[in-house]
């Protein structure tokens, strides 16, 4: 998996008219990546380990909602998130052997799903030529 994380750093060696063409179908690509795993990977997982009941979709409304409130009381953006992740998986990790944490898996994907949506979708959803519409539909679906 590590070796996948390093594919972005590709985008480094890119000439800038080549980073351009290809920015908004890799953000389409994100974005899918991120709704496609919240919805066919961890909420199945979790309903798996938790079951389907109104308490773990509970959790997936209680992540989205926290991701639109740190967005609009606080106006953090995607920079800050980064180490915010790091402090929160570690936290998660230590609070793991004393407390059950299952109810972060559906609250991650409604992470997952603010994330993609709102932020991502936005970037790319709204192109002037249908071409490239078509193409960052493409992208967003290839996951």
């Amino acid at each position: 998996m590590s070796g996948i994380a390093l594919v972005g750093s590709v985008t480094l060696i890119l000439k800038e008219e080549t980073l351009q063409r290809i920015i908004l179908p890799l953000v389409a690509f994100a974005a899918g990546s991120l709704i496609g795993g919240a919805f066919f990977h961890m909420i199945p997982a979790g309903i798996a380990q938790s079951g389907s009941n109104t308490t773990f979709y509970v959790w997936i409304l209680a992540g989205f909602s926290a991701f639109f409130a740190l967005e609009q009381l606080l106006n953090w953006r995607h920079c800050h998130r980064a180490s915010a992740s790091r402090m929160g998986g570690l936290l998660a990790y230590v609070l793991s052997f004393n407390i059950d944490i299952s109810f972060l898996i559906p609250f991650a994907a409604g992470n997952f799903i603010y994330i993609g949506a709102s932020d991502l979708v936005l970037e790319v959803k709204e192109h002037e030529s249908l071409r490239v519409n078509i193409v960052n539909f493409c992208a967003f679906g290839l996951d």
